[in-house]
């Protein structure tokens, strides 16, 4: 499973979810499982509130992650680019507005491992009804 970290940096948190195992790798059938979590997902909100109380993320493809913020919370992020190709096994959720307690859409990224510099945005946080997932017969992370 997926561990956690945070860290101080001067006035602003940032918070880090770090993907290891199962999570880092690519799904079987990436194409297949992101059309069955976008159909159950809602519209885009702006930012989700994060606690960091959840289980850490999966990652579907090369530029979509699912993230469990907790009980009955799961939210689809999509990311700008396909940051996801170059290491699946060294990412990290960087959460740069954890002061507020919550991730925001064109504000948060992910960032890797073995490139800090090269951060991909979250263009679009989704939450995702895991309930219909299931009664659809999909498989859930979480």
């Amino acid at each position: 499973m997926n561990a956690m970290r945070v860290l101080g940096a001067g006035a602003a948190l940032a918070m880090v979810i770090a993907a290891t195992g199962c999570s880092g790798m690519p799904h079987k059938d990436a194409a297949a499982t992101l059309a069955l979590y976008q159909r159950h997902a809602g519209p885009p909100v702006s930012h989700v509130l994060y606690t960091g109380l959840g289980r850490g993320f999966e990652v579907i493809d090369d530029s979509h992650l699912l993230l469990d913020g907790g009980p009955a919370r799961t939210y689809l992020l999509t990311l700008g680019g396909s940051c996801l190709a170059y290491d699946r096994n060294g990412v990290f959720l960087g959460i740069d507005s954890l002061e507020d307690g919550q991730i925001n859409a064109g504000f948060d990224s992910v960032v890797l491992l073995r490139e800090p510099r090269l951060r991909c945005s979250i263009r679009a946080i989704q939450p995702v009804d895991l309930r219909s997932v299931r009664a659809e017969g999909g498989k859930t992370y979480y």
